[in-house]
């Protein structure tokens, strides 16, 4: 944590009563919009959400970019991948998720996996990925890690941004899938780590929980 961090925890015993009156909006790290069909109005709102310590973390186009590969530049189409757990390369039949991004759920196989199977069986063509804890009483988000300093080839070759969010938000959009609703998300991976320490503090000062770490 920066040392402005450190200051300001030395002062949370005289913030706590100014807890109830914290303005704190979600950090803008993650974004969903819902186009209303009848009235063409669209909806957005911002997410909690995480990046993985694996994974592409650039949103636009760099020289190591693969050629024709959709970038999280803007917002893109979410999609429930096949296999919800992802623990297969199943999870992304044929060029499905190309250009998309992939909702799956913690379970069954390490988090590292799952981001394998989605960038193998898409080419890296999928536009990102996002991977929902299976525990709707957790209000903590998680980081995702490759459970090792080794870096798999697919990575190297096919590496898409991966985002973890919470439970209730995972059923929240399998649900607006699952009724045919068309939301697009969109990932602003730049800065989101300063963006999360100011909402973790304010978040501290109010008594709630920061987050952890986990491979599975």
């Amino acid at each position: 944590a920066s040392t402005e961090t450190y200051k300001m925890l030395l002062f949370l015993p005289l913030l706590l009563p100014l807890a109830e009156t914290i303005d704190n909006p979600i950090p803008q790290t993650c974004k969903m919009e819902i186009r209303d069909t009848a009235t063409n109005d669209v909806t957005t709102t911002f997410f909690l959400c995480r990046p993985a310590s694996f994974g592409d973390k650039k949103t636009t186009y760099s020289t190591d970019t693969i050629p024709g590969k959709t970038l999280m530049d803007r917002a893109r189409p979410l999609m429930l991948g096949k296999t919800e757990d992802a623990c297969t390369e199943e999870v992304c039949p044929g060029d499905e998720c190309a250009g998309k991004v992939v909702l799956v759920f913690r379970g069954a196989c390490p988090f590292y996996q799952k981001a394998l199977n989605v960038m193998k069986a898409s080419a890296g063509m999928a536009a990102g990925l996002i991977v929902a804890d299976n525990d709707d009483s957790r209000d903590e988000l998680i980081t995702m890690t490759r459970g090792g300093p080794k870096v798999d080839p697919i990575e190297k070759r096919m590496s898409i941004p991966v985002v973890a969010v919470l439970a209730k938000k995972g059923q929240e959009l399998k649900t607006i899938l699952e009724g045919n609703g068309k939301p697009v998300v969109h990932f602003h991976l730049g800065g989101w780590e300063e963006r999360e320490k100011e909402y973790s503090l304010k978040n501290a000062i109010a008594g709630h929980p920061k987050g952890n770490t986990a491979i599975t």
